[in-house]
């Protein structure tokens, strides 16, 4: 664990003399994470707030972006994109609007855009009807496929929020079981949702998950049928340029999913896991460059490279070789993923993702500084390689440097994975506590020094709230047995389980120890803090 990491290097073997004793230094340490954490949390409230004027008062649907001049709300950006994460950050920084304005939306979304049976399309706001005149199956099944991967499944897999899932459950369902006039036929027969790669990545993304979440085996019928045509019938490896960024790299860690799903059912045959493996090794082969990191395409075919940069997405096709990993019980690619964290500091301000149509400065675009930044949190919550750390530090400096006064980051749907990465950073320093009763000048920080988690929780003025503790929400949203690095899922940290006891001493202002069960832990501990600047320190450790 992250936590594990920082505090073997802070902490040193032995105490000199004069020097703080390891209690001490973990609880410095937690200080320095809490004023982290607090940014991030910060950072991702000023994002909601500085959106909060351009949202259409009459239905509540965001703009696409700002400098439209008749704004949509676009499925595959709006719905996919932005507003989710001020469904995830409210949730977090204002509870209010997250059961008021942010539900609000969601009902008016599913009243207004559902065009093609649950599958949404897109909304004029200036003129309150589709955008489009005529029904388009092809676009409205992309932008439904989007909404589900890149929208609903971070807010379900990380809050559990039943109204949610419901409205994820229904589109994929018809993405898979109801054909539209988009879906594709295969030369076996079968359909999938349509003939796109980045369509039908974004379907293997989500669907064992949901078969997991529900028992539905139709789910994971539509995953297999998808993964089968792209390993065997049309099979990617052949692939004259294969796509390792956005719009298209969903198909890699796609196919590891699908995988995940069929292995989980006994349905996994070595025919698959052949040819999974098979092509996970060629992309590693031709598909990167000397330190490790994914172009942006190639043409697995002569081993060319055919995109013009590097990936900032390189950690969500590296998260699908972790998984691939522990789906077999092998260790076959652990030391790639370590190989690519020690190189990340030559990346340090790398313009991942330059971009004409939004004004950027000469790191490009902050979505490439997130997606970066993303991609180091999934794995470095694996495998927290110190270099890797070193650059997470830096380059969040840099992200947060491109936000504007008002909280807008660059005025389009991009702005909400500025947000979502600031909600990661947050987690990876507080190991996924939060306090209810949010507010500004509240700090939570945490570390873990082997199986004990230092607390700092820390206020400017009084303040009284709860401090919550996370749990394994791969096993109670999901029904996932086990927690693989998955695309769009908040990592685990620190998390407790339910029927299991803890001891948690309170080390500051005043010295208590109790036995708590996880269940208390995660339905949040009252916290008051009476005076300005008090200090609350707790330890946390699992009752033997």
């Amino acid at each position: 664990m992250v936590g594990l990491a920082l505090m073997g290097s802070l902490l040193g073997a032995s105490c000199g003399p004069g020097e703080p004793d390891p209690e001490a230094k973990a609880l410095a340490a937690a200080a320095v994470a809490a004023a982290k954490a607090a940014e991030g949390f910060e950072r991702a409230d000023r994002f909601v707030r500085g959106w909060w004027p351009h949202r259409d008062p009459q239905t509540g649907l965001y703009p696409q972006n700002l400098f439209d001049t008749a704004p949509v709300w676009r499925v595959e950006n709006s719905a996919s994109d932005l507003w989710p994460f001020m469904v995830l950050t409210t949730w977090f920084t204002d509870r209010a609007r997250y059961a008021g304005p942010m539900m609000d939306t969601l009902t008016n979304e599913i009243a207004l855009t559902s065009r093609l049976g649950a599958l949404p399309d897109d909304w004029n706001i200036a003129e309150q009807r589709f955008d489009a005149d005529d029904l388009v199956d092809f676009d409205v099944v992309f932008g439904s496929a989007e909404y589900v991967k890149d929208g609903l499944i971070p807010i379900f897999e990380r809050l559990g929020d039943p109204a949610f899932f419901a409205r994820m459950t229904a589109i994929a369902s018809q993405l898979c079981n109801e054909p539209t006039a988009a879906a594709f036929t295969t030369a076996k027969g079968e359909l999938l949702p349509a003939d796109d790669v980045e369509i039908n990545g974004d379907v293997m993304l989500t669907m064992t998950r949901l078969y997991t979440a529900t028992g539905d085996e139709r789910y994971l019928d539509c995953s297999q049928r998808i993964a089968e045509y792209y390993l065997f019938e049309n099979p990617v490896i052949a692939s004259e340029s294969y796509r390792l960024r956005d719009h298209g790299g969903e198909m890699t860690a796609g196919l590891v999913e699908a995988y995940v799903g069929l292995d989980l059912a006994g349905r996994a045959t070595e025919a698959h896991r052949v040819a999974l493996k098979d092509l996970l090794d060629r992309v590693l082969e031709v598909g990167r460059d000397e330190d490790g990191f994914f172009y942006d395409a190639v043409n697995l075919k002569t081993g060319a490279v055919t995109g013009p940069g590097l990936a900032d997405t390189w950690g969500y096709t590296y998260a699908g070789y972790y998984a691939y990993d522990l789906a077999v019980g092998e260790d076959n690619y652990t030391n790639e993923v370590r190989r690519v964290l020690e190189n990340l500091p030559k990346r340090m301000s790398y313009p991942w993702e330059p971009r004409g149509d939004v004004a950027t400065g000469p790191l490009g675009s902050a979505d490439g500084y997130a997606d970066a930044i993303e991609s180091a949190i999934y794995l470095l919550n694996r495998e927290p390689v110190q270099a890797g750390l070193d650059y997470l530090e830096s380059e969040i400096q840099l992200l947060f440097a491109m936000q504007q006064s008002d909280g807008v980051i660059e005025g389009w749907h991009g702005d909400g994975n500025f947000a979502r990465t600031a909600l990661l950073y947050a987690f990876m320093h507080s190991q996924g506590l939060f306090v209810e009763k949010w507010r500004r000048d509240v700090e939570i920080g945490a570390v873990r020094v082997g199986d004990e988690l230092y607390v700092h929780l820390g206020a400017d003025e009084p303040w009284s709230g709860g401090l919550c503790f996370d749990t394994p929400r791969h096993a109670t949203n999901l029904g996932l047995p086990y927690d693989y690095p998955r695309l769009n899922a908040f990592p685990e940290w620190f998390t407790v389980e339910a029927d299991e006891t803890y001891l948690v001493e309170t080390l500051s202002p005043v010295v208590d120890a109790r036995h708590l069960t996880g269940e208390e832990l995660a339905a949040c501990l009252p916290v008051h803090l009476t005076a300005d600047g008090l200090v609350h320190q707790l330890r946390v450790t699992l009752a033997r």
